[in-house]
């Protein structure tokens, strides 16, 4: 691990590693990676979308809105050393239940390493990996799903593990939808070196209103580990049948993330997926990503 820096010397890599490892920003920005790259093009505000694999991620319950059996991935490379990729597959099992698995992934490579003096002694990568299942069932309007998942996380040489439960109830009509979830429950990392980090779970309503090809949503987070709340919004509009866009802002009072997507139907169960952000901080990303039925 690092020992310490020289602030004459700290670059942008090693920044951006101490910001990770005290769950600064780009921690945060990776909460965001795990519910997929394809959600911030509408903002993050997906608590309450019908999205099935990437709602599923933020609202286990949305996962019962997977129609048809599915693979979703994505790739992402941004900030010029981080790198995000997920894999998902998504499966109704039944007209009430469906079940879906999302394994996202980030690394950030070549980190310089400096020790107490800021002489350079070499470079370390940070990796991490939260693969998820979540699994859903819907009772007349209303659906309730839970989903469980395993953090590996590997900084130089040190790993740590950890699992978490989430949960979440979806309630859908004609023009609107709700949703609620409380993610992270029980979340607690034990590293290598015997160091232990507990988490408190985070907490998230949201809203979907329809209007023929144009969709609203807005959701409110509240994160009980610094005990503020973060507010997103997003709108949807589908073109000509083929193509979907969508605009988005993340954190309307911190970060203050906005993007966009354009989701283009090759046919029913074929879409390209592309998304651009900007963080207020951390600058561009752009991503590409693919869902594949049958």
């Amino acid at each position: 691990m690092i020992k310490g820096t020289s602030m004459g010397l700290i670059n942008v890599g090693l920044i951006i590693a101490i910001l990770c490892i005290t769950n600064g920003v780009v921690a945060a920005y990776f909460s965001d990676s795990g519910l997929s790259i394809i959600a911030r093009g509408k903002g993050n505000a997906i608590t309450a979308d019908h999205d099935g694999i990437v709602t599923s991620s933020k609202n286990p319950a949305a996962v019962t809105t997977v129609t048809y059996p599915q693979f979703k991935t994505y790739y992402s490379s941004h900030f010029g050393i981080i790198k995000n990729t997920s894999i998902a597959w998504g499966l109704p099992l039944n007209k009430r239940a469906a079940i879906a698995i999302n394994i996202p992934a980030q690394l950030i490579e070549n980190i310089q390493k400096r020790d107490i003096d800021g002489s350079y002694i070499g470079n370390f990568n940070d990796y991490l990996v939260v693969p998820m299942i979540s699994i859903g069932y819907v009772w007349k309007d209303i659906a309730f799903g839970t989903s469980i998942n395993y953090r590996y996380h590997q900084i130089d040489s040190e790993t740590g593990t950890g699992t978490a439960i989430n949960m979440g109830l979806r309630y859908a009509r004609s023009r609107i939808s709700l949703g609620a979830s409380i993610n992270n429950l029980g979340k607690q990392v034990n590293w290598s070196t015997g160091r232990q980090e507990t988490y408190l779970p985070t907490s998230h309503m949201g809203v979907m209103v329809h209007f023929n090809t144009q969709s609203v949503l807005a959701d409110v987070d509240f994160d009980h580990n610094n005990q503020n709340f973060i507010v997103n919004l997003g709108y949807e509009l589908i073109l000509y049948e083929r193509l979907k866009l969508s605009v988005g802002i993340s954190d309307l009072t911190a970060r203050f993330q906005y993007g966009g997507g354009i989701n283009l139907y090759l046919s029913q169960k074929m879409i390209v997926h592309y998304e651009y952000t900007q963080h207020r901080y951390l600058g561009q990303q752009h991503s590409a990503g693919v869902t594949i039925g049958y």
